[in-house]
């Protein structure tokens, strides 16, 4: 899935501290799950797009809500697929 990609992504650049990466990906991340729909993972990834320094903490907790936000989606999508089996 794209968005599990852009997620590993992510969490790469937190890691480095790489401010500019983690705004390229937010800024991805958000025109995909805008696109589609996905209200509170665009919400996420707004954050991440618009931001202007990197505090680690921060950042951190931003990263793990979003993963568990997307494993709602994923796991939502999942069923919905499962359904249509």
């Amino acid at each position: 899935m794209e968005l599990e990609r852009s997620m590993e992504a992510l969490e790469q650049f937190v890691q480095e501290g790489n401010l500019k990466g983690i705004k390229s990906v937010g800024h991805k991340m958000y025109g995909t799950t805008a696109s589609v729909g996905m209200g509170e993972l665009s919400r996420l990834a707004r954050v991440f797009d618009t931001l202007t320094e990197f505090q680690p903490g921060m950042v951190e907790a931003l990263l793990q809500e979003t993963k568990a936000e997307l494993g709602i989606v994923k796991e939502l999508l999942d069923k919905e697929i499962g359904k249509e089996s």
